[in-house]
């Protein structure tokens, strides 16, 4: 059995589900949604025990994983892991929070009540009262209190558009600011496979971690304190005990991201000739940038640890999309359909859906001419940190001064700007200087290869004050009678690269006051504070700052560059290509059966299935095995076995260690294949943003979770093959089989599998 379909919570297929042989009522499977939480920015997880207790992807966890890994007092989690038998033993997550979902309701009669149909002419004005509206609706929402368990907390709500705003979700959440590390395997094992396995099947990946949520004593969600407790979670999810076998009934519940299966031919042309080549470039470029940096210096290897699995997933996605769109053909797919449609209508629809074509086609043209700037800015800004954190202090001296309806994203509300200070106060911890140099060499010298006219005028203004800079140097070494590497020296803190633009960088960070050279001690605190001041000072006064410091003057240009393109060429596709013309098509002629994925809880089902794969029409049981993993031990990483795991797969371990192997191997052996399970493939609808998302069986209970797909599913956000494509899901009796091993006794004990 087969599902397409990632459906809203408040509009599920009971029907089809009731056909697939779900055991429990549909409206018990809704309830679960308190139990589904959203994890970081963009993974899943769920609840699994009544004291906070929440399972995830590794993968998803890695970030935390990297970042306690990186420092002195906790160096080695993320290669070793970590088994916390007591809540004093449980690390705190920097840069983590929860999202619990606390309900779902679709508001598109309230937002789209009184508004116009938009046109060319008034697109503008309608979308500013949308906005206004949908704030509005959101303060509302967050402005009442929820009573649960003697306790009444705030939610945080979100307002979102689906399908382009055809129809409208609000969804509340508790949000809970204290995450805390409870059991992650080691790398070598939650990773295992790495880069080479990554969408590909067989898999062996043992990719979960076991987090906890903390509030305060009155149920606030409050950041780390000691004083703070784990959160009393009455619903949560039961594990399964006996597994999946080949066509069982499963279901996804999680925050699949962003899918564009209802777009039109230009959306999927202009993905398929505009963005796919240029991100494959990009990506190679940047990947291969930082792996050279983190060849050098063992610092940079565990800082950018993170930045380095998510551009080498990045670069494999957009290399295999870019082979999936040939391979499947996707555009002549979305032109047939097209075609199809176009031929039920009646004449005169026929004509006004062929003039809304030639309308949309028309704004992906428009948006062509500044994509590649835009991308390649926006890029640089999330893939250099210090670059990104100049841009969020000259964003925010403007955000700040606006109501929040006009504010560029969600991001910068006053309830959320918390996590933009957080990553300016943990800067100088996540980042080498080396390393960001480097990396902003590279993203200067893409964005300077662009055409004439696509050229970003903050990056030629930078070019052009190097210039002035290493002119300025060379007189002055003339004048002083000094080598020219001396006095660049002096003013870089390093010896002159060997090119003008290396050097430009070079200068950038030694001039400024945003990050240290250093970054220790005084010096760390120093640009800590500077950050700080600069993050409270008013427009003015940060300008004027700007005209001392070139890292943040380069911030300044950019914020008003994107700002400018925001408000030119880019609006038409923000307020008219989408709430206009997609909205329009999607609710006139192409009214799909479920709306496209945009990171709201959603709920998929469909069977545990074999997979065969489409380049080699090879067939592969659905489910892997310990012995597999043994296997593929090659002693190094990506496929290297623990020595302890070996014993105890072998029986060969000694006194508690063979007891509790002897123990795990008896009690999470699969009756079908006769092994511990690992992983299995199910026909699951999934995308991005799925991972960590709890699989449940026919009773609603925890057998697996989703953490990857088969490469035919690399092009999920576009389509949905049932026969070929397969979704990859840990099976949770592993992640049980390595915490018996490994003595998370507290862990089981909680799960209600010690004995």
């Amino acid at each position: 059995m087969a599902a397409e379909g990632m459906f809203q919570l408040f509009a599920l297929p009971s029907a089809g589900l009731e056909r697939s042989k779900l055991k429990v009522p549909v409206s018990k499977i809704r309830a679960l949604r308190k139990a589904i939480v959203q994890v970081g920015r963009g993974g899943s997880g769920s609840f699994v025990s009544k004291r906070g207790l929440v399972v995830t992807n590794h993968h998803v966890a890695y970030s935390c994983l990297a970042r306690l890994g990186a420092s002195k007092k906790h160096r080695g989690v993320l290669q070793h892991g970590h088994v916390a038998n007591s809540l004093a033993e449980e690390l705190p997550c920097p840069g983590y929070d929860l999202h619990v979902v606390e309900r779902v309701e679709d508001v598109t009669q309230t937002l789209l009540a009184g508004l116009p149909e938009g046109t060319r002419r008034n697109y503008h004005g309608r979308f500013r009262k949308l906005r206004k509206k949908m704030v509005a609706l959101r303060k509302a929402c967050e402005a009442k209190k929820v009573s649960s368990q003697g306790q009444s907390y705030a939610v945080t709500c979100k307002v979102t558009a689906d399908n382009h705003g055809a129809s409208y979700t609000l969804t509340a959440y508790r949000r809970i600011r204290d995450v805390r590390l409870v059991y992650a395997p080691p790398k070598a094992l939650g990773k295992f496979g790495g880069d080479i396995d990554n969408w590909m099947y067989p898999r062996h990946t043992a990719d979960f971690t076991y987090l906890r949520a903390y509030v305060a004593k009155d149920g606030a969600g409050r950041p780390f304190a000691k004083a703070n407790v784990p959160l009393n979670t009455p619903v949560f999810l039961e594990q399964g005990r006996w597994g999946i076998k080949r066509g069982s009934l499963v279901l996804v519940m999680g925050f699949p991201g962003r899918t564009a299966r209802h777009v039109t031919s230009h959306g999927v042309r202009f993905h398929q000739d505009q963005r796919l080549s240029g991100m494959v470039a990009l990506f190679e470029g940047a990947a291969k940038a930082l792996r050279a940096r983190v060849a050098e210096s063992a610092e940079a290897k565990r800082k950018y640890a993170t930045h380095d699995a998510r551009l080498q997933n990045a670069l494999k996605y957009y290399r295999m999309s870019a082979a999936g769109f040939a391979r499947w053909k996707v555009l002549e797919r979305t032109l047939r359909k097209e075609a199809a449609l176009l031929a039920k209508l009646a004449p005169a629809q026929r004509k006004q859906a062929k003039r809304l074509l030639a309308e949309i086609g028309r704004a992906y043209r428009d948006y062509g001419k500044v994509s590649k700037r835009y991308a390649g800015l926006s890029r640089m800004t999330t893939i250099v940190p210090s670059v990104g954190a100049a841009l969020t202090i000259a964003r925010w001296s403007v955000e700040r001064t606006r109501p929040e309806d006009k504010r560029l994203s969600s991001r910068y509300y006053d309830k959320n700007v918390y996590r933009l200070r957080e990553g300016l106060d943990r800067l100088d911890r996540d980042i080498e200087p080396a390393t960001e140099q480097a990396m902003l060499r590279y993203f200067l010298g893409q964005l300077l290869a662009l055409p004439k006219g696509q050229r970003s005028r903050a990056v030629t203004k930078l070019v052009a004050w190097g210039k002035r800079e290493q002119a300025k140097l060379r007189r002055q070494a003339k004048r002083k009678k000094t080598p020219f590497s001396a006095v660049f020296a002096t003013s870089a803190g390093a010896a002159p690269a060997a090119d003008e633009l290396t050097r430009t960088v070079q200068l950038l960070y030694g001039k400024t006051a945003l990050i240290a050279r250093a970054a220790k001690g005084k010096a760390r605190e120093a640009v800590k504070s500077t950050r700080a001041e600069l993050w409270k000072a008013p427009r003015r006064a940060l300008l004027a700052a700007a005209k001392r410091d070139p890292l943040l003057r380069f911030g300044v240009e950019m914020e008003i560059e994107l700002r400018q393109l925001r408000e030119g060429p880019l609006r038409l596709i923000e307020e008219y290509l989408g709430p206009v013309l997609g909205r329009r098509w999607i609710t006139s002629f192409a009214k799909p059966a479920y709306p496209d994925a945009n990171f709201t809880v959603r709920l998929s089902y469909g069977s545990v299935q074999d997979y065969k794969a489409s380049a080699t029409g090879k067939s592969h049981r659905y489910l892997t095995d310990l012995a597999g993993v043994i296997a593929k031990d090659k002693g190094r990483f990506p496929f290297e076995v623990p020595a302890w795991l070996k014993k105890a797969a072998k029986g060969e371990a000694t006194n508690d260690a063979a007891k509790r192997a002897k123990r795990a191997r008896r009690r999470f052996t699969d009756p079908q294949i006769k092994d511990v399970p690992v992983d299995f493939t199910t026909t699951l609808d999934t995308t991005g943003g799925n991972s960590g998302s709890a699989v449940l069986d026919d009773h609603g209970r925890l057998v697996g979770l989703l953490f990857d797909g088969t490469p035919e599913s690399i092009l999920s956000d576009w389509q949905y093959l049932p026969n070929e494509q397969r979704s990859i899901c840990l099976d949770i009796r592993f992640a049980h089989y390595l915490a018996t091993v490994q003595g998370a006794t507290a862990l089981l004990k909680e799960l209600g599998l010690k004995k």
